[in-house]
């Protein structure tokens, strides 16, 4: 007997075989609200850099760009200047109506560099970065504004300065750069501008590693008319006096000589230039008194006191005795400085 036959049904395994299903639609509904918020918040920063690289750069615009423009023309001018006369060597010359003593209450810019710096705009701005102070501008009883401010104060007004705003990739940056522009425009541009009103130009060429041992060359423009009103080749010749005067009875304390050199040569050299200028050049002299009266007799202790000539530039000389005060005094004379107006 044959078995009955069934057609085959397809049963399904109580078993699972396989894992649960992956909830794929709640990590993509998280996926696309951190995408759409990420985003939002993307658009937003790039929108807030924009605006704030706008506003940063409508603000040079209106208070850098004009000032800038002509300060970066009368520094040039300043620097062509100082560039063709780097290579001279001046003969003394200097216009009849230049009066010195109107310049002292005039305002003024000055340079000092070393010549075989000046051949170039860019050595001559790093020269300049490395400008120190001097005696020369004040034993000539001049006042003028060291022109070192403007290359090392003045770098944001060069259009380089500008192109870094492209290059902030945050807010945080540009937010830096705002207020470095801000204190630029408070405090330096007044007063980087206020020296393109000047009334002259001093520059002072240096040949050589000293002031006291080189010559140096002395330039003075008039800017209101950009003539050349002086030039000259100096050298220093001064020489450093100390003295010290003491009442009488008071005991004596030690006397330390002053090592400082760099004073008397730059009046020396301010000298030679109101020499040049037609002022006269002053004369320094020192001699050994005599330690006799008119009479042969000797001079009295405490009349005279002590006199010592140590000799040359820098040397002091000590002297001792009655007078009003007490004081100390060192004067730079030259061929210097025995004027008032040295001062």
């Amino acid at each position: 007997m044959e078995p009955d036959l069934k057609p085959a049904v397809y049963e399904e395994s109580e078993v699972k075989e396989f894992a649960a299903q992956f909830p794929w639609k709640w990590v993509a509904l998280f996926v696309g609200t951190v995408v759409f918020f990420g985003g939002g918040y993307l658009y937003r920063q790039d929108q807030k850099i924009a605006d704030l690289r706008q506003s940063i750069a409508t603000s040079y615009s209106t208070q850098v760009s004009g000032a800038a423009g002509h300060i970066n023309t009368f520094r040039e001018k300043l620097e062509d200047w100082a560039i063709e006369v780097a290579g001279d060597e001046p003969e003394t010359w200097a216009d009849e109506r230049l009066n010195l003593a109107g310049l002292h209450n005039a305002s003024g810019v000055y340079l000092r560099v070393h010549a075989d710096q000046a051949g170039s705009r860019p050595a001559l701005a790093e020269a300049a970065r490395g400008m120190s102070p001097d005696a020369i501008p004040r034993c000539l009883g001049l006042s003028p504004t060291s022109l070192r401010a403007v290359y090392e104060l003045g770098d944001f007004l060069e259009p380089s300065w500008a192109a870094r705003l492209q290059e902030a990739p945050s807010v945080m940056a540009l937010r830096v750069i705002e207020d470095e522009l801000r204190r630029h425009i408070e405090s330096d541009l007044p007063m980087i501008a206020s020296m393109t009103s000047a009334d002259y130009f001093l520059l002072a060429l240096v040949h050589g590693n000293s002031r006291s041992a080189h010559p140096v060359d002395i330039y003075l423009w008039d800017l209101r008319s950009d003539r050349l009103l002086l030039k000259t080749r100096t050298q220093a010749r001064g020489r450093l006096v100390q003295a010290r005067i003491a009442l009488e009875g008071t005991p004596r304390t030690g006397y330390v000589e002053s090592s400082s050199r760099s004073g008397a040569s730059d009046c020396s050299i301010a000298s030679q230039v109101r020499a040049a200028a037609g002022r006269g050049l002053v004369e320094f002299e020192s001699q050994q008194g005599s330690l006799l009266q008119d009479n042969g007799s000797p001079t009295p202790e405490g009349e005279a006191g002590e006199a010592g000539e140590e000799g040359e530039a820098g040397e002091a000389g000590e002297v001792e005795g009655d007078a009003p005060a007490a004081s100390e005094a060192a004067a730079a004379a030259d061929p210097a400085t025995n004027e008032e107006d040295s001062e």
